[in-house]
């Protein structure tokens, strides 16, 4: 499992660091760089709201896809692969075109402010105008991951991000822009990364080669997807409202705050995506035993699983507490006080960061056994609605504003907390439902 792991951690490394270019060049070459941070930053919880509920749905193809190679069902393999790249490219454009114009609203909504408001709905039209192609990558990804080939999104990626890269030097220093500049970079290189996994699908005589003549929405596959990726994109959706709501809460302690907060996020999704990685691997080696009958193995997966949780979750905080305010001075040097606000996120959230992958390995353990609307529920009522009501009683018992920033503390709390309550509850169930099924073979 660890081995299966390693190429998706890269891959999400990889795909944060190029992230973190965004940050990174505009923070340090364009004009007013911590404005332009926070500009970005303040998009970040919006458009995870409306990216994350469609990409959600992805994890039914993945699911589907490793249900079928364990039962050795290559005709509704066939069926859900080439349903989920047609899917995948519709529902990206219906995404875009909601995101482009609805930017400007609801960013006024969260309350951004108004000294940020302007290059946020720039760098949220730009960075909308990639989505189609995010989408197909992901969703062929997921698929491509699912019959064990981890390798190959990686290399995809990484050439994708290199562009990326290129282009944010392009854009903001030789064409003098900001935040839409490192927007209209990362739209452009989600269509080299889909462009070329589409080929190699193409071209590929592997389970998941594509034929251009297949590539329409079935619909017994299409209800495949849903059952399977319906309830993980309602839990996105509805996690990204809760991190909507807290980041409205940043909001109100300034501008410094909101620069740091961002600063900070991009440094802690290191650990978060390392963390993830895992929770992928569970769910493919969850679902191929599954579809084979191999019950007894779910048990190890789990002991596995948890324990690479701990290992990298704890090793990865610790690295990035060990030099925070050095890795945060590469995000947005020079102002202290954007310098302490990025160590509060960090201190609060990126040190326990292994509960959160508690919390997704042993959801998507639950999800890849089939079992979908129970480990939503959890992981929703765990940590959206628990954080929902922090947000109305504890923090405004501790109200934020630029002159009291350490009451923010006590907003950051309610990650760790609710990620303990989600793991807890998703352990419990799985232990019910094992009861259930009788081992059959090893």
């Amino acid at each position: 499992m660890f081995m299966f792991a390693i190429p998706i951690m890269l891959t999400g490394i990889l795909q944060l660091l190029f992230n973190a270019a965004d940050m990174i060049v505009v923070g340090n070459f364009a004009h007013g760089g911590n404005d332009q941070v926070g500009a970005v930053g303040s998009c970040s919880a919006l458009i995870n709201l409306i990216v994350n509920t469609a990409m959600g749905l992805s994890i039914g193809v993945g699911v589907s896809v490793a249900h079928d190679i364990g039962s050795g069902d290559r005709d509704r393999l066939h069926r859900v692969i080439h349903t989920a790249i047609s899917f995948s490219a519709i529902l990206g454009v219906v995404v875009a075109v909601l995101g482009f114009f609805l930017a400007e609203p609801m960013l006024k909504l969260m309350a951004t402010d108004p000294k940020l408001l302007n290059s946020a709905v720039a760098y949220m039209r730009a960075y909308f105008i990639g989505i189609p192609a995010c989408m197909v990558y992901n969703y062929a990804a997921a698929a491509i991951r699912s019959a064990g080939d981890t390798v190959r999104p990686l290399i995809f990626l990484s050439v994708s991000g290199v562009v990326n890269v290129i282009l944010n030097l392009i854009f903001v220093i030789g064409f003098g822009m900001g935040a839409e500049g490192v927007g209209l970079a990362t739209a452009i290189s989600q269509y080299v990364s889909m462009g070329m996994v589409l080929i190699y699908m193409l071209k590929t005589d592997k389970v998941f080669k594509i034929e251009l003549g297949s590539l329409a929405p079935q619909h017994s596959a299409v209800i495949r997807i849903l059952r399977v990726g319906l309830p993980s994109g309602l839990s996105s959706m509805l996690f990204a409202v809760s991190n909507v709501l807290i980041q409205s809460t940043v909001n109100s302690y300034g501008t410094a705050v909101v620069s740091g907060n961002a600063a900070g996020g991009t440094i802690d999704s290191f650990v978060y995506t390392i963390l993830y990685s895992v929770s992928q691997t569970a769910i493919v080696f969850a679902g191929q035993n599954m579809g084979a009958g191999k019950y007894r193995r779910l048990d190890k997966i789990v002991l596995c699983s948890v324990s690479i949780v701990a290992i990298v979750g704890i090793s990865s905080s610790s690295l990035v507490m060990l030099f925070s305010r050095q890795l945060l001075s590469i995000v947005t040097p020079g102002d202290p006080a954007v310098l302490d606000a990025g160590m509060r996120r960090l201190w609060v959230i990126c040190a326990p960061y292994f509960l959160c992958g508690f919390m997704d390995t042993m959801a998507s353990i639950n999800k890849g056994m089939g079992k979908q609307i129970i480990p939503t529920l959890i992981v929703l009522i765990g940590t959206c609605v628990a954080r929902v009501v922090w947000i109305f009683t504890v923090c405004r018992a501790f109200p934020g504003s630029p002159e009291t920033p350490d009451n923010i503390y006590w907003l950051y709390l309610s990650y760790p907390v609710t990620w303990a309550l989600a793991f807890l509850g998703n352990l419990i169930y799985y232990k019910i439902v094992m009861r259930k099924y009788t081992p059959k073979t090893v």
